[in-house]
């Protein structure tokens, strides 16, 4: 269970990630920087294990369609997030299999 320090922290978080992408596009490119701060304020909401990572992974499970509307974009981002990664992973991988056969 998330402590209220992590819970006050996380909430901290979900501010300073409205505040960052209040004016901003989130795009592919953004999303797809690790180092960018949109990204990692994601990435850390999530791994917090609050309320959110509850919720998400909840949901997730149970297949709640009533949790679409407000966990649903942030899902979206964050597995945008994972699933770039994972492709940015195949491809080194890859060329480097290529890279060792020559």
């Amino acid at each position: 269970m998330a402590s209220r320090n992590n819970t006050i922290s996380a909430m901290d978080l979900m501010w300073k990630l409205l505040n960052l992408t209040n004016d901003v596009e989130i795009d592919e490119y953004m999303l797809n920087d690790a180092n960018n701060n949109v990204t990692t304020s994601i990435m850390y909401l999530y791994s917090m294990e609050t309320f959110i990572y509850t919720a998400i992974n909840r949901a997730s499970r149970t297949q709640d369609e009533s949790k679409v509307r407000t966990l649903g974009p942030y899902a979206v981002l964050l597995a945008h997030i994972v699933y770039g990664a994972e492709e940015k992973r195949e491809r080194v991988r890859s060329s480097s299999v290529v890279s060792s056969r020559r």
